[in-house]
């Protein structure tokens, strides 16, 4: 589980060589995930530990480009992209890079949406955080590293 620390400072959780920091600013979470891959890296939260319902965040990074996409899982291996469910994308200041065998992504995402699809989250409040990777940048491709861990935000 994640330490509290104040809203200034970063809060961070590794698992499996992948690194999850994040912190509060006003009405967003500002997260940043890295992990000792060039393919895609992914985040989720979710009140219970099922992989169904999780709002989850890919990003992939090739050459000069990145794509960082708001999606939520419909079941085990079947995930979507926001736009596809009906909503709006909601991530903000995306941004990408590979560095020395690894895959970094920073992103920006309100705590409060008014959707089916997005988590409400709430500051000092407990969550299931999915933390996975892959060898491709395809979203489509498994995970080579998937597990899970409590946090609070």
């Amino acid at each position: 589980m994640g330490t509290i620390v104040q809203k200034e400072s970063w809060k961070k959780v590794e698992r499996n060589g992948m690194v999850f920091e994040w912190r509060i600013e006003g009405a967003h979470l500002r997260c940043k995930v890295m992990a000792p891959t060039t393919g895609w890296v992914a985040i989720g939260f979710n009140t219970h530990s099922q992989l169904s319902g999780t709002h989850l965040i890919m990003g992939a990074v090739e050459q000069e480009f990145y794509r960082i996409d708001d999606r939520y899982i419909v079941a085990p291996g079947n995930h979507r992209s926001m736009i596809q469910m009906g909503v709006e994308d909601q991530i903000t200041l995306k941004s990408g890079r590979e560095w020395q065998g690894k895959t970094v992504i920073e992103f920006v995402i309100p705590l409060q949406l008014k959707d089916k699809y997005h988590l409400q989250l709430n500051e000092g409040s407990e969550y299931h955080l999915l933390m996975a990777f892959s060898a491709e940048d395809d979203f489509d491709h498994h995970s080579m590293m998937r597990t899970s861990t409590k946090i609070k935000l």
